[in-house]
């Protein structure tokens, strides 16, 4: 099988579904068949200067398609990222003979456009009159289309299905659930008989990431806990800029990685003992899996695709998301329990066994291979 999949995401191996990309398609060349891969770095964009990408991606990526098959022959499947897919989902309605097209869909983003709604009407995080007007108006409404009319969803968190039946009329045969994997390299054993003081987030410096809900749990827990240390790693921020959300006195426990090296990270793992992630609104993030593959216990909110592979109590605990008191409280249980980490880490580790890259690799086969034959995969 040949298989083209695209995304608007720049190419690095350290940034979310950049790095999905790149993890599924070595596992999918493991297992015999092609795969080529566009970023937003492969298509030259001559209005890059105003700060429409995401608006003119979708058009340019055409030519770039065009492109490749010339230079490589035809494809069996376009696998395309929600907000680059429109236009050739509109091709493809039109000219049938087109390769079927599969939404990869990480997060719905009109459920997110809502929450960012919330958010404003909350007094937390103002939309400015830029999202309001463009970003609904020619974003939004085009991960819409693509998600609507593709041959094919394939989401990374369970929740998205039930919105795409009831709000776009998707059939719920052309909506598979697969989860982000995780690869070997993340599984280690673990010294479970250390005093756990030691926290670790990783991901993004932004108010989608819970980050404020972060920084005030570490204020409650620094008081009490004098020798617990926060790592904040690939946050694409500054030092400074990241401390100045928590209180002067904790800056010195306190270690801040702006950027990481994709080698480095199992080892970043391997040093800390709990890993907090009070993200708001994404999918599935792929530090989480990655996290519990290591053998950490993970405290994370109910709010996303982390619900899906988390069972609170058993592989990890659940709060809800907006409550600093919740994740305090969940990682004051852990610091409190070397026992407690020891039997949450091993449990999360055996269920990060059961989505290793190679085994989404093969649900993702499964998938394109049924819509190649005619069939719809099962939910």
């Amino acid at each position: 099988m040949k298989i083209l999949m695209i995304s608007n995401a720049r190419n690095t191996r350290t940034g979310g579904v950049a790095r999905i990309m790149h993890f599924l398609r070595e596992a999918i060349i493991r297992q015999g068949h092609e795969m080529d891969l566009i970023f937003a770095d492969d298509v030259p964009d001559p209005f890059g200067w105003c700060g429409l990408t995401g608006l003119t991606f979708p058009f340019l990526v055409l030519m770039k398609i065009r492109s490749l098959v010339r230079k490589n022959g035809n494809y069996d499947i376009v696998n395309i990222h929600t907000l680059a897919g429109a236009p050739y989902v509109f091709l493809r309605r039109i000219i049938k003979r087109l390769p079927k097209c599969v939404i990869m869909s990480y997060g719905a983003d009109e459920l997110r456009w809502e929450f960012e709604k919330e958010e404003d009407k909350l007094g937390l995080r103002p939309l400015g009159l830029k999202a309001r007007i463009l970003y609904y108006n020619l974003i939004i409404r085009q991960a819409r289309y693509a998600t609507r009319w593709a041959d094919h969803v394939i989401i990374a968190a369970k929740y998205e299905k039930d919105y795409y039946i009831k709000a776009y009329g998707k059939d719920p045969a052309s909506v598979t659930f697969i989860p982000n994997g995780v690869g070997r390299e993340f599984f280690m054993r673990r010294d479970y008989s250390r005093v756990p003081k030691r926290l670790l987030f990783f991901g993004g410096w932004e108010w989608r990431k819970g980050t404020r809900y972060l920084a005030d749990a570490f204020s409650r827990i620094g008081g009490e806990y004098p020798g617990v240390t926060l790592s904040i790693v690939g946050t694409g921020e500054g030092e400074a800029e990241v401390k100045s959300s928590f209180p002067s006195i904790l800056h010195e426990r306190i270690h801040v990685i702006p950027r990481v090296s994709s080698e480095d990270v199992p080892k970043i793992y391997s040093e800390h003992d709990i890993f907090v992630f009070p993200s708001l609104f994404e999918s599935m993030s792929l530090v989480v899996p990655e996290a519990m593959a290591s053998g950490m216990p993970v405290v994370t909110t109910r709010a996303c695709g982390m619900q899906d592979i988390i069972e609170n109590g058993v592989t990890g605990l659940l709060v809800l998301p907006r409550d600093a008191d919740a994740l305090a409280k969940s990682v004051k249980i852990l610091l409190n329990d070397s026992l407690v980490c020891a039997k949450f880490g091993k449990a999360a580790q055996q269920k990060a066994r059961e989505i290793t890259w190679d085994k989404i690799a093969a649900q993702t086969l499964r998938a394109y291979e049924r819509l190649i034959g005619g069939s719809e995969p099962a939910a």
